[in-house]
């Protein structure tokens, strides 16, 4: 996956939840109307609903964000990788090289 496909995914993942978080909020005020009536309680719950699903998107998007120690870490593991590859790329060559030689004589 590439770094714009993987940016794509974070941003369509916390667009996501964001989606959740205000649909549950508008069905939680929704249900506040009622309770509003029954309690006369007034625009406290509504206010509190409102400010929760509030800082839950912000939490949402500031936890999305990709920090640089994440990105250093990743570029390391695949740098590793890569050696691994490379010393397991040669050690076959010189195998069959090996077979090769000892074939000829």
């Amino acid at each position: 996956m590439t770094q714009a496909a993987a940016d794509t995914q974070r941003i369509d993942l916390r667009f996501s939840a964001t989606k959740w978080v205000w649909g549950l909020s508008v069905l939680s005020l929704l249900l506040c109307v009622p309770l509003i009536e029954i309690t006369k309680s007034g625009v406290i719950l509504p206010c509190l609903i409102i400010a929760t699903s509030g800082f839950s998107s912000i939490a949402i998007w500031i936890a999305g964000k990709p920090s640089e120690n994440r990105l250093s870490e990743q570029i390391g593991y695949l740098q590793r990788r890569i050696e691994i590859l490379e010393a397991v790329a040669c050690s076959e060559g010189l195998e069959a090289n090996f077979k090769v030689l000892n074939k000829e004589r």
